[in-house]
């Protein structure tokens, strides 16, 4: 169980460093799928930590952090749901060039709320990320 925690708490912190570099490059669908992307591997680190069993096949942020045990606060769980729906959002619809929906403000906007999701669940379960 050690080394799939660590693969996924790896996983989430290369998809964090390229979220950043995605947004430094300007390409912020990119951005905020990697942000959702981070926090997704991150909950598999910790359903793994938590249960011992091997996480659910699913993208969606709401039901991974359900699974982990912990009591999410509102502010955390509001974050999460404006995050979620970028797995698919940033991908496969026409909104990913939609400067509206994928710009400067919003994608800093999603890295900042990511990286406090990061700390928040980290430091419940004592993972060092930053």
């Amino acid at each position: 169980m050690e080394k799939m925690v660590k693969f996924w708490l790896d996983s989430a912190k290369e998809n964090f460093e390229i979220a950043q570099d995605m947004f430094k490059t300007g390409h912020y669908d990119y951005t905020a799928f990697l942000c959702q992307q981070s926090i997704e591997m991150l909950l598999k680190a910790i359903i793994i930590l938590k249960t011992k069993a091997t996480p659910p096949h699913l993208h969606d942020l709401i039901m991974l952090s359900s699974q982990t045990g912990l009591k999410i606060p509102l502010e955390v769980r509001d974050k999460l749901k404006e995050i979620n729906p970028h797995y698919i959002e940033a991908r496969y619809f026409q909104e990913r060039f939609n400067s509206k929906v994928y710009n400067r403000d919003n994608a800093s906007s999603l890295l900042k709320s990511t990286r406090e999701i990061l700390e928040w669940f980290t430091q419940k379960v004592n993972l060092r990320f930053f």
